[in-house]
């Protein structure tokens, strides 16, 4: 599987969660309302294999939602809260991308992090 796993690798930009940011009103006053904060994006070279190969099947089945599974090392920092921008034009270009995947599932082997991403529209959060 490493042989496999990473001699095709494709870049990818993702940005982990920073911080609850207030949403304020005309006057600068606190709503109480938040929007969801994150880093600037982080370029990464990864294998992406879509939902219907073998290695996604063997990892994560029918039992969640995801378009795409990515396998890294052990060590990327990607968590469940952490966006994606794969297939897009650079985010950190032309004023930015929306985002167009989000996390749904990781596993960890001995070697290797697998984590299920799901497509998104409309850069909708969901926790």
């Amino acid at each position: 599987m490493a042989r496999l796993g990473f001699r095709n690798t494709q870049t990818l930009f993702y940005a982990q969660y920073s911080d609850k940011i207030p949403i304020l009103d005309s006057d600068g006053y606190e709503t109480g309302e938040y929007t969801v904060g994150y880093d600037n994006p982080v370029l990464l070279d990864a294998n992406v294999v879509d939902k219907t190969s073998q290695i996604a099947r063997e990892y994560f089945g029918n039992d969640i939602e995801y378009k795409y599974v990515i396998l890294t090392d052990r060590d990327c920092p990607i968590k469940e809260d952490t966006i994606l921008w794969i297939d897009t034009d650079n985010p950190l270009e032309n004023g930015g991308v929306e985002y167009n995947c989000l996390v749904s599932a990781i596993k960890k082997s001995l070697n290797y992090k697998v984590i299920a991403v799901k497509g998104v529209t409309g850069n909708e959060v969901q926790w």
